[in-house]
């Protein structure tokens, strides 16, 4: 009995202190972002993600990967598919902190979410928009070395 009550106490404290790594790694991210130098075009970058339903629990990996580049970015943009709701979305405090999120009250293809609500934003012809889907997990150069081709 004695050896059960041991292994759940650290069950129980280990849930905890990797709820509170993560957490914590997650406000460094956050309050680091502004320190990483800002790229280098004369016009504005914005990242696009289009998200599903079923996209929304990749969504703090996905920005985790962002606010850890090498340089920073205009905007982060979520485009939310027309089926969800603010109650859908998991960790809205840290996903709120890091992007914006703009739900487009239509239906488009994966193809056209990722793209479409996006320049009908963006009123300057000259912004650089960098479609990243939800699934994906960037390594540190990743926005840098796009920004370079």
């Amino acid at each position: 009995m004695s050896i059960l009550v041991l292994l759940i106490i650290l069950l129980i404290l280990s849930l905890f202190l990797r709820y509170y790594l993560v957490f914590t790694f997650k406000q460094r991210c956050i309050s680091r972002y502004v320190s990483i130098p800002h790229h280098s075009l004369p016009h504005r970058v914005v990242v696009s993600i289009p998200v599903r339903k079923n996209d929304i629990n990749k969504l703090p990996t996905l920005l985790t990967s962002l606010l850890t580049q090498s340089i920073r970015v205009d905007e982060i943009a979520l485009n939310m598919a027309s089926d969800i709701s603010k109650e859908d979305i998991t960790d809205m405090d840290f996903i709120s902190k890091c992007a914006m999120i703009y739900y487009t009250g239509k239906e488009y293809s994966q193809v056209d979410l990722a793209i479409i609500p996006t320049l009908l934003r963006e009123k300057e012809a000259d912004t650089l928009i960098i479609v990243i889907y939800p699934d994906e997990i960037l390594d540190r150069d990743h926005l840098q070395r796009v920004i370079n081709q």
